[in-house]
């Protein structure tokens, strides 16, 4: 499927964080960098079509339905915050999606001992907090991803590359890690502190494979 498909159904799907919680660090993803993502991991990689996915921290669920556009077997979508939940469950309904659940789950320092699956994902796809506001959560988003799926797919700033790439590696059952594309975030002004309408910041999407990877 080409890009600008991809990008033009992701665009009908409403993502209104109307209430965005700085503690959460929330951030919409912008249709043409989902798409990007999306497109890069499936066309270089195969790893969405006919697979098992998770979005986590889906927010309103961007990825996941992006995800099952481009073929998802079934997609699971973590999210700790209710209120973005329910968007996520609106665009759900309203494009008669079937073959995704949402659930509500928090990853902290206890969610490595409470996993939801009683199995392996194939493939992860997130775009997880950056840790500006709550730091090493984005490790620990990474550590809970790659102890439960295949492969990892995951967006960091790329001013934090070669901290990010040091710390994934040393995890017990991570392979390999690598800097498989370099992209730009569109960032919309969000929060009262942001003095820019529109900030476009470095993002490098990451592709984390498991030692899992090669187990049917």
């Amino acid at each position: 499927m080409k890009l600008k498909h991809i990008e033009q159904y992701l665009q009908q799907l409403t993502f209104n964080f109307s209430n965005p919680k700085v503690h959460l660090e929330q951030y919409h993803t912008p249709p043409h960098l989902a798409a990007t993502i999306l497109h890069t991991i499936q066309n270089n990689y195969n790893d969405i079509d006919g697979k098992t996915v998770l979005d986590l921290g889906c927010g309103s669920g961007i990825l996941t339905f992006g995800s099952i556009l481009l073929g998802a077997d079934f997609c699971f979508a973590l999210e700790c915050d209710k209120e973005i939940l329910d968007i996520f469950i609106d665009n759900k309904n309203e494009f008669e999606i079937t073959n995704c659940d949402a659930i509500l789950f928090e990853i902290n320092e206890k969610s490595l001992d409470s996993s939801v699956f009683k199995q392996k994902v194939d493939t992860v796809i997130m775009n997880p907090p950056f840790g500006t506001r709550n730091c090493g959560i984005d490790l620990a988003f990474v550590q809970y991803a790659a102890d439960i799926s295949k492969v990892v797919y995951s967006l960091h700033k790329t001013s934090t590359r070669e901290s990010i790439l040091k710390k994934i590696q040393a995890f017990k059952n991570v392979e390999q890690v690598d800097v498989i594309a370099e992209m730009k975030y569109d960032l919309n002004q969000s929060y009262k502190f942001h003095k820019k309408s529109l900030h476009d910041i470095e993002v490098d999407l990451l592709r984390i494979i498991t030692s899992d990877y090669n187990n049917s």
